[in-house]
């Protein structure tokens, strides 16, 4: 495990530099150290998992494809599947290998002791894609569960798959958090907290991974795996199950280990550049079948990450109201109108905005500037969207330090700015910086909204101060419109003061009581794993690992 991450850390160093080196090794290291600290459910919790009765009892089939598997590995995965606490389960193996060697040795000893193992010897090796699908072939379960051949799942993982089929109406598609195990499983690193479904962020990358799970007729009408996306095919997979699906649900839990090793893509993921380039194709499909017309490129210096340019010739007209204090600095072709007022009255800014015929207003604080090209027309590329309401910019302020990477509801018991005091190298915790990405909110310094939806909940909530009344106006979009928020990145925004207004202690108690039940539930893109303490994604000093 060590001499892979000298060697990944080598690589990145070559690519991005000391600085940003320095960033990601110092929180790599703290983040390592809390999560050893983490407990693994002991003996009696166990037990009562595999003593609890469910209302639904749902078969859940845990596809996997082999292919010349070490027999150790396929020994330690098999015995992760049996020490379930769930039992109506069946693991179906597709062997690839093409001839009986030690895989079909292995298997048959389980299956002596095991009915709920099947194994079928395929005649010739189809591929990932291939072997997938003859074992997908073999399922009967109500549900498709996809594990690789020398991962492991935690003996609760199907417990909790079945306690969410059983409290939640309608689930077609759930996923769990990950970690990452070496080849000798001696230890559990990089735990990987995801958000809730994030369309935004999941086309940049394939964050679902592992473990996932889907109602079997609707991996059955996707069509299975395609082998042209060989490499990218679970992110095929996943998107056209998605595409079909009403309910997709997240247990920010970690139920599967993904081995770490010299042959996978976890371990050198440089080693399969293909791989990369077929995720392109696979959000080139995705976007084709949603009608978007997009195009995609691989994402600079990250592996298994994406940008997506709307290539629409995006010309709808906006009102620019430029508040706070200073002169007007943006010039741009995009067609617009001006409007200004003078510091940062919510009642001023109230009465301009409903007094707009253009559907679409941006609100850009004086104080500032934008160091990116074709910010209207990029922001406007997301807010066109039916289902979207407000979009903002990424946002940074004296000596390059992020003011403003995402919205966290709940920090210190409201909410906070993610990543603020950031430096410009730093790309967050997965790239959560420089992603594009569903959030809870924006911050008001620049910020496109649809006044379609701000009449609707009826504009800025005039008591708080302006940056206040913007993150209340955010979530009454959420609750009263069901409208999204999305943070788009791409779009930079730098600030001369050194952080964003304070709030007034009245503006805090205020909010505090406006949004108590959803502060309560916790915000959905940001894993109730991670602190509430501050906004570095760092993880909790306390938790379970499963």
């Amino acid at each position: 495990m060590i001499r892979q991450e000298v060697v990944r850390g080598f690589d990145y160093f070559k690519k991005k530099g000391i600085k940003s080196t320095v960033i990601k090794t110092k929180r790599h290291v703290s983040q390592e150290r809390i999560y050893k600290q983490w407990i693994e459910l002991d003996e009696e919790m166990l037990e009562k998992q595999r003593n609890r009765k469910f209302e639904k009892n749902p078969m859940i089939s845990i596809v996997v494809p082999l292919y010349k598997t070490p027999v150790n590995y396929l020994k330690e995965m098999i015995d992760s599947v049996e020490k379930q606490t769930y039992s109506n389960y069946e693991l179906c193996l597709a062997d690839g290998t093409a001839q009986e060697t030690g895989i079909t040795e292995t298997v048959k000893k389980y299956m002596e002791n095991n009915k709920r193992i099947r194994y079928k010897l395929l005649d010739e090796n189809k591929g990932i894609s291939g072997n997938t699908n003859e074992a997908i072939s073999m399922a009967a379960g109500d549900y498709i569960a996809l594990a690789d051949h020398d991962d492991l799942l935690v003996p609760s993982a199907l417990y909790e798959i079945v306690r969410v089929i059983n409290r939640k109406e309608n689930v077609d598609v759930i996923y769990t958090d990950e970690d990452k195990t070496d080849e000798t499983t001696s230890g559990f690193y990089m735990p990987h907290f995801k958000p809730d479904f994030n369309k935004e962020y999941f086309q940049t990358n394939n964050y679902i991974c592992h473990f996932f799970v889907v109602r079997r007729e609707i991996a059955l009408a996707t069509g299975g795996f395609d082998s042209e996306y060989d490499g990218a095919q679970d992110y095929d997979f996943i998107w056209k199950c998605i595409e079909k699906s009403e309910a997709v649900y997240h247990i920010p839990k970690i139920l599967y280990h993904w081995r770490c090793h010299s042959n996978s893509t976890a371990g050198k993921p440089e080693s399969k550049l293909y791989a990369y380039e077929n995720g392109v194709k696979v959000l080139d499909a995705h976007y084709k079948r949603c009608g978007i017309n997009a195009k995609v490129q691989i994402y600079p210096n990250a592996y298994g990450y994406y940008k997506t340019l709307n290539c629409d010739n995006i010309k709808t007209p906006v009102t620019i109201i430029y508040v706070g204090y200073g002169e007007k600095k943006m010039k741009t072709n995009y067609p617009h109108e001006t409007l200004e007022i003078e510091g940062y009255d919510v009642r001023e800014i109230n009465k301009l905005i409903k007094e707009q015929k253009n559907r679409y207003v941006l609100i850009i604080d004086k104080n500032g500037k934008y160091t990116t090209k074709g910010n209207i027309k990029t922001l406007m590329s997301y807010a066109v969207s039916e289902d979207i309401a407000v979009v903002g910019s990424r946002i940074y302020g004296k000596r390059n330090k992020l003011l403003f990477g995402g919205f966290i509801l709940g920090v210190n018991g409201y909410f906070g700015y993610a990543f603020e005091g950031a430096d410009i190298a730093d790309r967050g915790y997965y790239l959560r910086i420089c992603m594009p990405q569903e959030t809870m909110g924006v911050c008001g310094n620049s910020m496109l909204i649809d006044t379609e939806y701000y009449r609707k909940v009826g504009g800025f909530y005039e008591k708080f101060s302006y940056n206040m009344s913007v993150a209340d106006y955010c979530m009454k979009i959420r609750n009263v419109t069901g409208k999204r928020i999305v943070y788009v990145p791409d779009v930079i925004f730098s600030m001369n003061a050194s952080k964003c207004y304070d709030y007034r202690n009245y503006d805090i108690e205020e909010f505090k009581k406006r949004w108590k039940v959803e502060i309560e539930k916790g915000d959905p893109f940001y894993n109730r794993n991670l602190t509430l303490k501050n906004t570095d994604y760092s993880l909790k000093k306390k938790g379970i690992k499963n």
